[in-house]
């Protein structure tokens, strides 16, 4: 008797970013409904903050996705390619309730169909960047009345003596794991 190893397609951080952003994802909906007055689960105060905080935490898994996408050169996954693209629709239109052979395969190096590349790069360059900016916009409009922003429901959080250097310290090792983690520079 043989026995086969399990050999996992993607890779933990995918899986683990896959499944947090689905649980943001929901939990922002159900939050975000609850705000605009759809029922009543956790009290209004309690629902924004509670959203506003799954905002930021969803903010901070896209710019660590998007660094592991660059440092790893799994963004290669997204680019779109037109080679079986006809087939893989015949498939998704009639081919799936003929119980036809699907026309791509999975492996580690193409983990997405040329139909998924396209989704996935869509959402990737204009849904995600769109909810992002348009959230942080209704996130602080308040600023114009009052002078002053109120994110995640705390005063001045973090404070600026925290922030401030991250923002180059933030941008040099972005840039010095691009460089080192790939034997050409930047993948």
């Amino acid at each position: 008797m043989t026995h086969r190893k399990k050999a996992f397609i993607y890779s933990r951080y995918e899986r683990f970013w896959h499944w947090a952003q689905a649980f943001l994802i929901l939990f922002l909906a159900l939050t975000g409904f609850e705000v605009h007055g759809s029922y009543r689960l956790f009290g209004f105060e309690t629902a924004v903050l509670l959203h506003n905080q799954a905002a930021w935490l969803l903010i901070v898994l896209i710019v660590f996705t998007v660094f592991w996408h660059f440092t790893t050169g799994e963004w290669r996954q997204y680019l779109p390619t037109a080679h079986n693209l006809r087939a893989q629709a015949e498939y998704y239109i009639t081919g799936i309730f003929r119980n036809a052979p699907h026309p791509t395969r999975k492996t580690r190096l193409t983990k997405l169909n040329p139909m998924q590349r396209l989704v996935y790069l869509g959402l990737k360059i204009l849904f995600i960047p769109v909810m992002v900016v348009s959230g942080l916009l209704y996130m602080f409009y308040r600023f114009p009345q009052t002078g002053r922003s109120n994110p995640c429901g705390f005063q001045t959080w973090p404070p600026w003596p925290w922030r401030t250097p991250w923002a180059p310290i933030s941008c040099w090792l972005l840039w010095w794991c691009m460089f080192t983690s790939s034997p050409r520079g930047i993948p």
